[in-house]
């Protein structure tokens, strides 16, 4: 009879580790395969992610590096145009005046002077928000003292002595000297409400606003003169402003207030009243 001696236990036992070997050798390969694929994929990934932004990034600072066009050239305005433009624009900081203020304290007198003053182009204005800086004793808005500080450099750098007569008046300023004169014409409020001095308050309205309807109002308007020089339109400050459609007077934001040609403007034309609407508007 053929006995069949068992397999040693020792033998067993080194098969079934060679085996346990192999299998944790495989898993360690597999993990290195999988850990190498995950670093790939985060490096390309990361890769990408940074070209990309470096391109938008590029394209962003080519949109920020491109420069805003820039208006240079002025326009040329008509007398009409002139007035369209100073009774259209909108001021900054100033507040309408909706209620027309008391002129003599007679209201009838009051109403009449005030249709006889919008049928000359006087309107209703705008006042100051808020109190304004002081120039060379004049106070106006701080936009137009800058803009003034540039045209009055540019003036006497070319020896032109362009210098400021009036600026703000309230409408309570207005008033007064709207009735200083009114009295020193001999014009009495029962007179002007019975409509027997129409001329003669014609002739008031043709040299002085009513308060509420002066242009001076808004702070932006200035009375300039020229030093050394009784009248403004013979001096060469008026002949340096006006020249080339108000060239000089324009580059730094001015229009004449009353341009010559124009038609019911409120008082007679005032060569020496230039009012600020800023250079935005005066280029193109």
């Amino acid at each position: 009879m053929r006995i069949i001696e068992p397999r040693p236990k020792r033998a067993r036992h080194h098969h079934s580790t060679d085996a346990l070997k192999r299998f944790f050798l495989i898993l360690f390969i597999l993990s290195l395969i999988l850990v190498g694929v995950g670093v790939w994929r985060y490096l390309h990934l990361s890769g990408t992610h940074k070209s990309s932004s470096k391109i938008t990034d590029n394209k962003q600072s080519a949109v920020l590096a491109t420069p805003t066009p820039t208006k240079t050239t002025l326009k040329t305005f008509t007398s009409v145009q002139y007035k369209s433009l100073y009774d259209t624009f909108a001021y900054p900081s100033t507040n309408e005046i909706l209620d027309p203020p008391v002129i003599t304290g007679n209201s009838a007198a009051d109403q009449h002077i005030r249709d006889l003053a919008v049928a000359r182009g006087y309107h209703l204005r705008s006042t100051p928000k808020s109190p304004m800086p002081s120039y060379e004793g004049f106070t106006f808005q701080q936009k137009a003292v800058d803009s003034y500080k540039l045209l009055e450099k540019a003036a006497h750098d070319t020896s032109i002595p362009v210098t400021i007569v009036a600026a703000f008046r309230s409408p309570e300023d207005q008033r007064e000297l709207f009735m200083t004169r009114m009295s020193a014409a001999g014009i009495t409020p029962a007179q002007v409400a019975a409509g027997s001095v129409d001329s003669q308050v014609q002739q008031l309205l043709a040299l002085t606003a009513i308060p509420g309807y002066s242009r001076h109002h808004t702070g932006y308007t200035l009375d300039l003169g020229c030093d050394g020089y009784a009248v403004f339109v013979n001096s060469p400050c008026y002949t340096w402003l006006t020249q080339n459609n108000f060239e000089h007077a324009k580059t730094y934001g001015w229009i004449p207030s009353y341009p010559d040609g124009a038609t019911d403007q409120g008082p007679e034309p005032e060569p020496w009243e230039f009012v600020w609407v800023g250079v935005d508007v005066l280029y193109q």
